[in-house]
């Protein structure tokens, strides 16, 4: 009885080949009728859009394409994974698609993206299915634009890129139609009309013009040099007519001034104030003062000198020297000071460069009352170190001979140590070059040299004069 009612029930929905739940006059194949309630779309958890197994077809084979499910969980590794959401499956890619934007390119951000793999050949290699991208599967422009209208468009077979213009010539090509008196476009510099200002932009190419305003190839455009056409900016050759023998000449101009030409057909020749330059740079002026270099090593009265590999800076043309600054007690060196050398306390510091220092030092002994034995010798030597700590070593900037050195002989009650040594300070600033004594030499003495290297005695100097 209860399966006669069932039938009963079922027979006019069979017939009517429709089905409605919570409602008896279905408007669609099936019709789902609730104020409070909604329906459940199987919940499955797939692998990743690639998985064709999770989900069957009942009837065996393949799916069906627009199978539809809802993914629980995230799951895959990106460009394949999934999301939690609704998802079809497209049997002809063999791939299940998000519904209601699961994975799509969203205004306020995107997660999940990975970059394409760099195609074979630029240009004509085909985006595989797995990686992401922005732009068309079919030969049609992509466009941007605001408030309805294009603003910049990317040409569907060159991909050239046009921004105010719909069919874009250059790989970047830039044209304002708003104003017809001038266009800025990255490849060739066209004028577009006769107007009042031409002012083109060509970093590739050709500044083509009217024919009466002239022709040019170059940097950044053209002009006529009869008119005053000109803003800041670096121009092509300009004139009404080019010379066959300098098509490739260009001109340098600010503000409406010419400063100079370029010949590249005569050798490369850079002339600033001149249209013929013969040398590599060629300067030429009416008033004093063409040519300023402003360096750090600028002074009145400097000339302009090259170092061994041509680097040029201003140099004094006098004798330039550097003083150094002696110790007030200076150092009492022993006659049997041997082994090491000792820090008198006296120093000079120099600027980079190479440096003649001359060094002038009185000997005296403790006792001046009399003259040191006729047999006898008491040689020191002295020299510049880096270091300004107990037994130092000479400085590895000194050039040649690392010594400066005098001898206390018999009979003596002073005797001069004067000498000469060669610093090269290489480094980038200032260094300073402490002056240290001892390791001497002796013979049928005990005296001990008093105040070396002090202020006591007027005779002692140090003083540097720059080698050039």
């Amino acid at each position: 009885m209860n399966k006669l009612l069932l039938f009963l029930f079922l027979f006019p929905m069979l017939v009517c080949a429709q089905v409605g739940v919570n409602t008896a006059t279905p408007n669609a194949m099936l019709d789902v009728s609730s104020t409070n309630n909604g329906m459940l779309i199987p919940r499955v958890n797939l692998t990743s859009v690639l998985d064709n197994t999770t989900v069957v077809n009942p009837q065996g084979g393949a799916l069906i394409t627009s199978t539809v499910v809802y993914n629980s969980t995230a799951a895959g590794v990106a460009p394949n994974n999934v999301l939690p959401g609704f998802y079809y499956w497209n049997n002809t890619l063999s791939r299940w698609i998000p519904i209601g934007g699961t994975n799509d390119w969203s205004l306020n951000g995107n997660t999940g993206i990975t970059s394409p793999a760099a195609p074979a050949v630029y240009g004509t290699s085909t985006i595989p299915a797995t990686s992401n991208f922005i732009g068309t599967t079919d030969n049609n422009d992509v466009t941007v634009a605001t408030n309805t209208i294009e603003r910049m468009r990317v040409e569907r077979t060159t991909g050239d890129i046009g921004i105010g213009i719909a069919d874009p010539t250059e790989k970047l090509h830039v044209s304002d139609i708003s104003n017809t008196t001038k266009s800025t476009i990255l490849g060739e510099a066209q004028q577009l009309t006769t107007g009042t200002d031409y002012q083109n932009i060509g970093v590739r190419g050709i500044g083509r013009g009217i024919s009466s305003w002239g022709y040019g190839i170059g940097l950044m455009g053209m002009g006529d040099t009869s008119t005053s056409y000109f803003s800041t900016g670096v121009y092509a050759h300009l004139g009404n007519t080019i010379p066959a023998s300098t098509t490739t000449n260009q001109a340098l101009f600010a503000n409406g001034n010419n400063l100079g030409y370029s010949g590249i057909f005569t050798g490369g020749n850079v002339g600033i104030g001149t249209t013929a330059p013969n040398r590599l740079l060629h300067l030429n002026s009416a008033t004093n003062g063409a040519l300023r270099i402003v360096d750090g090593t600028q002074a009145n009265g400097r000339v302009l000198t090259s170092d061994a590999n041509g680097v040029a800076t201003w140099q004094s043309t006098g004798i330039e020297n550097v003083v150094g600054v002696l110790s007030g007690t200076g150092v009492n060196i022993a006659y049997n000071q041997t082994a090491n050398f000792l820090q008198t306390g006296s120093y000079i510091t120099l600027p980079p460069g190479r440096y003649a220092v001359n060094v002038t030092m009185l000997l005296a002994r403790n006792s001046t009352s009399a003259p040191s034995p006729n047999n006898s010798f008491f040689w020191v030597r002295s020299s510049f170190s880096d270091s300004a700590g107990v037994n130092p070593v000479s400085s590895p900037d000194i050039v040649g001979s690392t010594l400066a050195s005098g001898n206390f002989g018999g009979t003596s009650v002073y005797a001069m140590l004067i000498g000469t040594i060669i610093i090269n300070n290489t480094s980038a600033g200032n260094k300073t070059y402490y002056y240290v004594a001892g390791r001497t030499v002796f013979s049928n003495t005990t005296e001990t040299l008093t105040g070396f290297g002090s202020t006591y005695w007027a005779e002692n100097n140090i003083i540097a004069y720059r080698l050039n």
